[in-house]
């Protein structure tokens, strides 16, 4: 098999999408030794599996090579998909290519309804963009994938199709309970020297980030939360000038809040690990992978009450409304309970390798005959 793959994910500093993208495809090529895969992209892309068997596919046209990311992978990966003579091809990020031929085997994974919780919070652009173009994506896919069973049933409350298969984030085995020595040596390398409170996401507006240094500032004025300093981890977004005002704000009347932009995956577990608690007052999300990855590392976790989110936290996380009040009652919750500081359960966590198999069976489907019960 030739398999093709949106690489738009994996441009940049990974985000959570990204990093969904990159270790399934790691997944893949584990699953599927005897597959050739080509990653479309006319941006520059960190392929996640180096081997013979993983390329690189941009585009020679000068005009092709113009174009944003987004708009060459609409207007251009269809066309040399069919060209290279792919046999399945995995939109791994919301879209298929426009004019996917049908013999190409199309699997399409939603990773959020964001253009329909919360429009608000993206640009116009991205708008347009699901206006215009996620319902042909989810008619062309052979197989719909959702990312939790949260998306799931919302693409059923708002009338498109329900998904085929649920392929969840997976947990990397390093998302552990971090050793004195892994904390120490991360503190030094991002120059965090005393408690903190962490939370993980891409600055933008449905991320609820505001809302949390509300809340934090809050506490301090009220002669809570003495010394504890809050870090925000993760690259910029967008709509983000009011978040930006705010830290300047505080920082202005001496509250210590931090951004570190992104952080390299190997100093995650000792980062969440080491924080007096995780928070995470998203508004709305597709799952929650740092969640997942936080209760794991035995860190203390509140997080917005969703379906959602309770699928990447299950019992161990306190859960809040996402509001000013509800995470101060989250914090002080949090910081009053014992933190765990060892292995969570791995009952019922998903692992990178077992939900890549899932994928890979779905990219593979039309070679048992395509039975999408048979996925399951």
């Amino acid at each position: 098999m030739l398999i093709g793959i949106d690489g738009r994910a994996l441009t940049g500093a990974m985000a959570g999408s990204g990093r969904y993208v990159s270790e399934l495809c790691r997944a893949l090529d584990q699953c599927l030794p005897d597959a050739r895969f080509l990653v479309f992209c006319n941006a520059p892309v960190s392929l996640p599996v180096h081997n013979s068997r993983w390329s690189l596919r941009t585009d020679k046209t000068i005009w092709g090579r113009r174009l944003s990311p987004f708009a060459w992978y609409l207007l251009r990966a269809g066309r040399l998909a069919q060209a290279d003579g792919v046999s399945a091809f995995w939109g791994g990020a919301n879209f298929l290519p426009l004019g996917l031929p049908r013999r190409i085997h199309a699997v399409l994974t939603v990773l959020d309804l964001v253009h329909r919780v919360m429009p608000q919070s993206m640009s116009f652009k991205h708008r347009l963009a699901f206006g215009w173009f996620f319902r042909a994506g989810l008619r062309r896919a052979d197989v719909l994938v959702a990312i939790s069973e949260g998306t799931s049933s919302r693409l059923s409350e708002f009338g498109y199709r329900r998904a085929d298969l649920v392929v969840r984030p997976g947990v990397d085995a390093q998302f552990r309970p971090a050793a004195a020595a892994a904390i120490s040596a991360m503190r030094d390398s991002l120059d965090v020297p005393g408690p903190y409170l962490l939370s993980v996401s891409t600055l933008e507006p449905r991320k609820n980030l505001r809302g949390l240094i509300e809340a934090f500032m809050a506490m301090r004025r009220a002669g809570e939360l003495p010394g504890i300093a809050l870090v925000l981890v993760g690259q910029a977004g967008w709509k983000n000038d009011a978040l930006l005002a705010a830290v300047g704000e505080a920082r202005g009347l001496g509250v210590d809040i931090r951004l570190t932009g992104h952080v390299p995956d190997a100093l995650l577990p000792a980062l969440y690990a080491g924080a007096e608690a995780v928070v995470m007052p998203s508004v709305y999300e597709g799952f929650g992978l740092p969640i997942l990855e936080a209760r794991m590392c035995g860190a203390r976790v509140v997080a917005s009450d969703m379906p959602e989110t309770r699928e990447a936290g299950g019992p161990d996380v306190t859960y809040v409304a996402p509001t000013v009040a509800g995470i101060q009652a989250g914090i002080r919750h949090a910081l009053s309970l014992p933190s765990p500081q060892s292995v969570m359960s791995d009952r019922g966590v998903p692992r990178w390798d077992e939900e890549g198999f899932k994928l890979a069976r779905a990219l593979t489907a039309t070679h048992w005959g395509g039975r999408r019960e048979n996925l399951h």
